[in-house]
């Protein structure tokens, strides 16, 4: 019993003797790593620059900003535009008013290979079309104080692209092609200062040719106008003839 007891009391002492380093390390380790992520000493000429540099340059205390001033930096970001994207902004204007675009195809896009991109656009200069994907943010800054500022809410919102045609030929392009890729989907398309949806899209690209429905409407909205005309003339004509008439019949008597 006395060998037990005095052998606890000697695993007592030991503990007592290594608690302290024990502690006295794990210290030293937390004040060397106070300001440092990484759980391990900074180096001694590290420390000992701060130490130096304490004195001169004491800490300041950070104020967490409130809720509302986070949401309007943020807010006053996202409205904000940097030198470089307003000139990004004229750009691209300009391209649409030199080149002379009229038809723009709105579609949404998936994420697909840089490689099949590029071959993607290649086809598409081939029949006209110009694909072109500069971003939302950008877009809805071109499209500002403009006819088409309603789709920067409802259309600008997700990942889209551009495909910009010349002509009303395109408009069939644009669904043609759309349907053989399987990454491209419309979603809108504009037509001047025009907004036209696919089910329109679709319906026009159901006639056999879009200049002969150009002709066949100049046509029919010529029609009556010209029929105006001739019976405006005729009757001028026909009052002519009979105050002609009368003078003579006057003149003789």
């Amino acid at each position: 019993m006395t060998s037990v007891r005095r052998l606890q009391m000697r695993m007592l002492e030991r503990l007592i003797r290594l608690v302290p380093g024990v502690s006295l390390q794990m210290s030293v380790r937390e004040l060397g790593a106070l300001d440092w992520p990484i759980k391990r000493p900074r180096p001694y000429r590290r420390r000992l620059f701060d130490a130096a540099l304490a004195p001169m340059a004491p800490r300041v205390r950070k104020m967490c900003p409130s809720f509302k001033e986070v949401h309007d930096y943020f807010k006053e970001l996202k409205s904000s535009y940097s030198e470089w994207e307003l000139a990004l902004v004229a750009h691209i204007r300009g391209i649409i008013k030199k080149e002379g675009y009229q038809v723009m195809g709105i579609c949404h896009r998936l994420a697909t290979k840089q490689r099949t991109e590029w071959l993607t656009r290649n086809q598409l200069r081939l029949k006209g079309l110009e694909f072109r994907d500069y971003g939302n943010r950008i877009i809805r800054k071109v499209f500002e104080d403009t006819p088409l500022q309603p789709l920067n809410d409802t259309i600008f919102v997700a990942t889209n692209c551009q495909l910009f045609g010349k002509d009303i030929n395109a408009l069939r392009a644009m669904i043609t092609e759309c349907e053989k890729i399987d990454w491209l989907m419309p979603i809108a398309v504009v037509y001047g200062s025009r907004i036209l949806s696919i089910s329109e899209v679709k319906e026009l690209c159901k006639l056999p040719s879009f200049e002969d429905h150009r002709a066949q409407t100049v046509q029919l909205l010529s029609r009556p106008s010209m029929d105006l005309i001739s019976t405006i003339s005729y009757h001028t004509h026909d009052l002519i003839r009979t105050l002609e008439m009368v003078g003579k019949q006057k003149t003789s008597t």
